[in-house]
């Protein structure tokens, strides 16, 4: 069985190793976790600073419950600054990196770990801000695993 906390330990450890396939400008720097995340600091300056937060945690609608464990599933909110990043593209590069660390995640799906699935949830601009070429983005998963009952 896994525990949110490690799930969280195994996706940022993917997310930090993981090579944007789209570039843009700036962009080329890796994923860096903002371990200190709140959406009322500043969006940062240059691209890709990323947090996560973890929510709506629940029983999972036909999933398996046994004796020792149920099927959970939780939605994660990625929490994304893409600064340097053009307002024009920002959209383009965002759906793309959805998609890109929607298949990095599910690849750490195991018998071993209880994490079954991650798929894509919603994505939006968290934060209004007034200089063009910077933008929080929230980009949502539904992350389904096996939750040790108790």
């Amino acid at each position: 069985m896994i525990t949110v906390d490690q799930i969280n330990d195994a996706f940022r450890t993917a997310v930090i190793g993981t090579a944007p396939r789209m570039l843009e400008g700036r962009t080329s720097w890796p994923w860096r976790y903002n371990d200190t995340g709140d959406q009322k600091q500043p969006v940062r300056s240059d691209a890709r600073w990323f947090w996560f937060e973890w929510d709506g945690e629940g029983d999972t609608p036909d999933g398996f419950m046994g004796p020792l464990q149920v099927d959970t599933t939780v939605t994660l909110s990625m929490f994304v600054d893409y600064g340097g990043i053009p307002e024009r593209r920002v959209k383009l590069v965002a759906v793309d990196d959805h998609k890109q660390i929607r298949d990095v995640l599910n690849r750490l799906k195991s018998a071993n770990t209880g994490l079954l699935m991650v798929t894509l949830g919603d994505w939006a601009f968290a934060s209004n801000n007034t200089d063009r070429n910077q933008a929080r983005i929230v980009l949502q998963f539904a992350v389904r695993y096996m939750k040790a009952r108790g």
